[in-house]
């Protein structure tokens, strides 16, 4: 390829890479198009308690919950100390002489029972540490005598789901949700007998409870293949921190969906119009499968009717967005062919190569660079090297798109949509390269999502400042206040930005930019980024009308020369989020690609608005000779 006209072999390689990512992204809409089934479901013990506040039995108050859109329950392992201090058992110490420690476990013989398999579930129990004495029928208790295990051990074994709960949504045709613990010292065999009582309990979904899923780390695997066993899906909490969850859904992602809860401190200070309005977006734009809710308030004269009230405000709203209220499932994989993984690789090296060109003069250089790209790519048959190739499509693709502008013809709106289409493919690639199951559920994600925002705007900004400044002389004159003002304000700006880049960062947002959220989600289909059409493209458009004017005019450039390579700094950032946002891997792709088009169409509409303010300010921006 001829680096001095590259304007056609560059084309050719774009419209390649668009069909190839094309098709690879038609693949992952049918999956999604597949899955648009949401469970909304609550915990046991909430309904009791709010239910007991109406002078309802569980049964009822689960009943009015389901009439309202409440498709599955959770529920809970209770432990033997919480069946002492219900009083349903009770527990004696014996002492240690002669011989043993020994403990007496005394209660119903159905409650007995489920502490005896609780007992066997958790140690591996002999003959002579056990011994099980029957009441009588004027003493139905039974006497459940335990050996050297001692009572404050014996308060946490673990003895199943609430039979009460379990058998209410059972007949009310409710699916369960359970919540087992991971306990010190269960074996394999303990964790497989765990998921085989919730499941002979009713339980279909498996929701991890504490900081470890159960099994963790060693019996991970034995825990894996009572799931399969016992065709239970997992449940990974969104945003959680549980150790194992990553690698649970990494290893049986066909068996897994997401699950989206807000804290009671979070609750407390949503509106109900907010509270509705998270938990509908988590299903619509990220994909969760299975809503928990909570009350909005404990406090009310009729507590369980307010909170069935909230449930059916999320169902209706659910299914004007286009989901239904079903029993949740996994996700079908896109199923793309192991040969198009490659073919979007070696699609992305023509632009990687361009946009390292442009920069770097060396032709050995070049030649190693081309190589290597082409290694990358072709190595995309495997999974491992599809980070590498997708991180290589997101910085090329927009900082190919900037350096060719400039070669585009001299037409503002051919030079934003042409730098826009050319820059898509980046986010197109990443999207293309990892598309499967993993990705959806985020127990995999692009690795390279903070370098591919802003790299690009480091190497735009610096790119035009030496086309369009004596570079040489700018860095050897004194610098001005202005100047220093700037560029501490724009590192800020930039600072920022790198702790709201990611699925997970440390930014909280302000109140008045929810504010603004709120209004553009209540306008708008998608709610486009603010950075994007606030920031981002309203100076792009302004650095390409500024280009423009340099180009044809000597003295423009040497006047204005320094802010245009500013404002095409500040476009970038408008650009790279543009390709963040199809980095998402988790959010259904129609969303990111509505969220695009809107961010493109206002900003561009905010930018021409104040271009005509900036002329109407400096009169010497619109006269053809400064």
């Amino acid at each position: 390829m001829s680096f001095r006209n590259p304007i056609l072999g560059i084309a050719v390689s774009c419209v390649v890479c668009a069909g190839l990512t094309g098709y690879s992204l038609l693949l992952r809409y049918k999956a999604e198009s597949l899955n648009k089934a949401v469970s909304i479901v609550a915990e046991a013990d909430q309904i009791g308690a709010l239910g007991a506040a109406e002078g309802l039995t569980f049964e009822q108050a689960l009943a009015a919950m389901a009439n309202r859109g409440l498709n599955g329950v959770v529920i809970s392992e209770e432990t033997l100390g919480q069946l002492i201090s219900n009083g349903e058992l009770t527990l004696k110490y014996l002492g240690v002489y002669p011989p043993r420690k020994e403990v007496q476990i005394s209660g119903l013989g159905s409650v007995t029972t489920r502490v005896e398999r609780g007992l066997r579930n958790r140690f591996d129990i002999k003959a002579d540490k056990m011994e099980l004495v029957l009441g009588s029928f004027s003493n139905p208790h039974v006497d459940l005598t335990v050996r050297d295990i001692s009572p404050d051990l014996l308060r946490t074994v673990s003895v199943g789901l609430n039979p009460q709960y379990a058998a209410a949504a059972r007949k009310l045709g409710i699916d369960i949700v359970c919540r087992n613990a991971n306990p010190e010292g269960i074996s394999d065999r303990g964790v497989r007998e765990t998921i085989r009582w919730s499941s002979e309990s009713g339980a279909r979904y498996f929701l991890p409870v504490g900081e470890q899923l159960l099994g963790r780390r060693d019996s991970v695997k034995a825990f894996a293949d009572a799931l399969n066993e016992f065709q239970m899906i997992y449940v990974s909490p969104e945003f959680a921190k549980i150790g194992g969850d990553p690698g649970m859904l990494a290893a049986i992602p066909g068996r897994s969906i997401r699950l989206h809860a807000a804290q009671a401190n979070e609750v407390d200070k949503l509106t109900q119009a907010g509270y509705v309005e998270r938990y509908v977006k988590a299903a619509s734009e990220r994909g969760v499968r299975m809503l928990l809710l909570r009350p909005l308030t404990n406090a009310s004269a009729k507590p369980l009717t307010s909170f069935a009230e909230l449930t059916s405000a999320v169902a209706y709203q659910l299914e004007r967005e286009g989901s239904s209220i079903l029993p949740a499932h996994p996700s079908e994989d896109s199923r793309v062919p192991q040969w198009l993984f490659a073919a979007i690789g070696l699609s992305i090296a023509p632009m990687a190569l361009f946009a390292f060109a442009s920069f770097i003069s060396n032709r050995s250089l070049q030649i190693i660079f081309g190589l290597a790209v082409m290694l990358i790519g072709a190595g995309c048959w495997v999974e491992s090297a599809r980070n590498y190739a997708a991180l290589l499509g997101a910085l090329a693709f927009p900082i190919g798109g900037f350096v060719l502008m400039e070669r585009m013809p001299r037409n503002g709106f051919v030079r934003y949509f042409g730098l826009a289409a050319i820059s898509l493919l980046g986010g197109m690639s990443v999207a293309g390269l990892l598309n499967g199951l993993p990705y959806f559920l985020r127990a995999d994600q692009f690795s390279g999502v903070k370098l591919a925002v802003f790299l690009p705007i480091l190497v735009v900004g610096w790119f035009y400042f030496v086309k369009l400044n004596d570079s040489k002389l700018a860095l050897n004159s004194p610098i001005r206040w202005m100047q220093a003002i700037i560029g501490v304000i724009f590192l800020g700006v930039l600072g920022f930005m790198m702790t709201r880049t990611g699925n997970d960062n440390p930014a909280g947002v302000s109140s008045l930019e929810m504010q603004l959220r709120s209004l553009l989600e209540n306008l708008l289909v998608v709610r486009p980024r603010t950075k994007e059409f606030l920031i981002g493209y309203p100076a792009l458009v302004v650095g390409i009308a500024m280009l423009t004017r340099c180009q044809v005019n000597d003295e423009f450039k040497q006047k204005w020369g320094g802010w245009t390579a500013l404002a095409l700094m500040i476009g970038a950032v408008g650009i790279t989020s543009m390709v963040n946002t199809l980095c998402h891997l988790h959010t259904p792709l129609i969303i990111g690609f509505v969220r695009i088009g809107f961010g493109l169409g206002i900003g561009g509409i905010i930018g021409i608005a104040l271009w005509f303010a900036l002329c109407i300010v400096f009169p010497e921006l619109k006269k053809e000779k400064v």
